[in-house]
């Protein structure tokens, strides 16, 4: 199920909030190849399920075999609709999860000049609270945003090609770090942070899209994290004439052990980069 999101192109990429962590147990992962290709997704599988808890029906998906990132078989999400759907299908996580370490991905194919939508709902109940919301726009622009629509994070993804998508999250710390192919694109923290589904829905009739290689893993502690920060609160309006000067505010939380001394962010507007250096700020777990 789809929420509307006003776009604003903006992308910030903290470099120290790469930090990765282990995590202790496999909880699900699923590629599809168990089932038969042609048979309904939530049918063959105990787990996944529809929006709508009606499976072999239009909000079920079918298993294909005309393209898979491993193996024979993948499942494809797409619509003719322009108001998207009626595909509607949900990965429960098994629980509602607000503190630990929790860690999702799985690959994902969006052709040239297609688009994908995809949500985690923060209720066992879907429905009740988007946590995050995930556009993948027809040029190649990935967004994220909260349960508000309000972006969070900007980055890119290739096009008609095979790559992974993955979310590590920290709940106990709320820092949400985002990778594209095992590359940690950067982190955010979130306005709330509950976990309970993954929920991939065509949002218009732009959206195309295969999926395979799904992985999820949940470790009930967190590990504490020696050097780390999380980037949120962004404030800029990007509707200015070119070569024209305006001021962004953003946020750095340090969630990490340590002091930080020194940081070092990245502005990407368009295809320009600006390296923002930040200095003798001596941030310890506070707010700059």
């Amino acid at each position: 199920m789809f929420q509307k999101f006003t776009k604003i192109v903006f992308f910030l990429l903290v470099i120290l909030g790469c930090n990765f962590t282990a995590i202790s147990q496999i909880t699900f992962s699923d590629n599809f190849d168990s089932y038969t290709a042609g048979s309904f997704l939530c049918v063959s599988s105990t787990k996944w399920k529809t929006w709508d808890n009606k499976p072999g029906t239009a909000t079920d998906t079918k298993i294909v075999s005309d393209k898979s990132a491993s193996g024979a078989n993948a499942i494809k999400i797409a619509s003719t609709n322009a108001t998207g759907g009626p595909t509607d299908i949900l990965l429960p996580f098994g629980n509602r999860y607000d503190s630990g370490l929790f860690k999702i991905e799985w690959k994902m194919n969006v052709a040239t000049g297609k688009a994908g939508y995809f949500n985690i709902q923060g209720n066992n109940n879907p429905g009740v609270l988007w946590t995050l919301n995930g556009y993948l726009r027809e040029n190649g622009t990935f967004e994220i945003s909260n349960s508000a629509n309000v972006l969070l994070f900007t980055t890119q993804y290739p096009k008609n090609e095979w790559f992974t998508f993955g979310l590590e999250i920290n709940l106990t710390s709320n820092n949400w770090k985002v990778l594209i192919n095992n590359e940690c694109q950067g982190a955010f923290k979130n306005t709330n942070k509950f976990v309970a589904s993954l929920n991939l829905y065509p949002a218009d009739a732009t959206n195309e899209f295969y999926c395979d290689d799904f992985v999820y893993t949940y470790d009930p502690v967190a590990p504490l994290v020696q050097s780390d920060v999380a980037l949120d609160n962004i404030i800029w309006n990007n509707i200015r004439f070119t070569e024209t000067e305006d001021n962004f505010i953003f946020r750095v939380t340090n969630i990490g052990l340590d002091d930080l001394i020194d940081l070092e962010v990245e502005a990407k507007i368009g295809n320009s980069t600006l390296p923002i250096d930040l200095t003798g700020i001596e941030l310890s777990l506070i707010h700059i």
